[in-house]
Parts: structure tokens; sequence; C-alpha cells
């Protein structure tokens, strides 16, 4: 009796948590960019062992992949793109150590928007009477960096609602949460 109960008990946890993730270097890039930083981390270390590479440039192959895993076509597999980061090893050192983890990069676009929120706040005479809308046209840049453009209504000085366009240029560099300003760098903000 117990054993039939364990065995039902674990088919339905392996029903509800799914099967395992399966890591393969042939797996699509649209894959790897679902596998956590660890498990990323892990098949790059299987496929450094098919190369010449040190071990000190496993930081610049994850950085490599994850780069490419979000900038190149998503159907490609993370062996070919592996192999591109070991040409560029051998050929082009300087951009091979270069690239950017895209992959691993927490912020979004929501979270760009909200960060630029108080970034304008930070201009206004009257911030508390800010009214941002819902929505705003977000584009991402690369290298965490991300353009924002939307309005916002506030009072001015004389307590007259005004709404204001405005572009806040933004950057993410961690290690804090993606909500805390003190990660991001504004690089640029146009209030008119």
């Amino acid at each position: 009796m117990f054993f039939t109960i364990f065995v039902v008990g674990f088919v339905v946890y392996l029903l509800s948590e799914g099967s395992p993730k399966v890591l393969s270097p042939d797996m699509s890039l649209a894959s790897f960019r679902e596998l956590n930083a660890d498990e990323r981390g892990s098949l790059v270390d299987e496929l450094m062992t098919t190369t010449t590479a040190a071990e000190n440039d496993r930081d610049a192959f994850i950085s490599c992949t994850g780069d490419f895993a979000v900038t190149k076509n998503q159907n490609l597999s993370v062996r070919e793109v592996f192999g591109w980061c070991d040409t560029e090893r051998i050929n082009n050192r300087a951009r091979f150590t270069s690239h950017f983890d895209e992959a691993a990069m927490p912020a979004d676009h929501l979270d760009a928007f909200i960060i630029c929120q108080g970034f304008v706040k930070d201009q206004l005479r009257a911030p508390s009477s800010a009214r941002f809308p819902v929505s705003a046209n977000t584009i991402y840049r690369s290298r965490g960096s991300f353009r924002v453009k939307s309005q916002v209504e506030a009072e001015n000085a004389f307590g007259v609602l005004i709404r204001q366009t405005f572009v806040c240029d933004a950057t993410y560099h961690g290690p804090e949460h993606q909500l805390n300003s003190t990660a991001w760098t504004l690089n640029a903000l146009e209030l008119n």
C-alpha cells in the first residue's frame, strides 16, 4: 500500500513539475535562453571540453554564447553558436572577450519604464502629482541600455496640471535588483 501511494505521488509530482530539462548542445537558442544561469554555464562547460580553450575563457564563452542567444536566429543550435565563439577566441580575442551576456540580462522594458518614471519625477516641481500612462514606447538597445519615450502629467509651479513628453536613456548595470534605482545609470533625459 505504501509503495503504491509513493509511486502514484511520484508520478503526480513529475507531471506537475514537468520533465527535467535536457541540456543538449544541439538545443535551439530559444531553448537555451529559457535555461537559468547555472544550466547555461553547464552547457558551456560541456562544449568547452571539445576545444583547446583554457578554463579562464569560461566567462567569455558564457558572455559570447549569451550575446548570440539573444541577437541571432532562435532556431540555430547552441553548438553552432559556440563554434562561432570559439572561432572568435582564436582569431579575434578582443571581440571574443567584449561580448555582453544578453541572456543573463534581468531587466526588461517594464523595469526601464518604472525606473525612468523615477528619473522624471526627480526633475518635476511637484513629483507627487505625477501621473504616467500604463505603457510607454521602450526600446532595448543592447548591453542593458534602454530608451523610453512616454508622457507625464504633473503640476507646474502654479499648480496647473500640464502634460510633457519625455525621452529617457538609462542603462541597467546591476548587481542590485532591476527595480532598484542604484542599479541604473541615467545617460540622458529630455523633458519637453
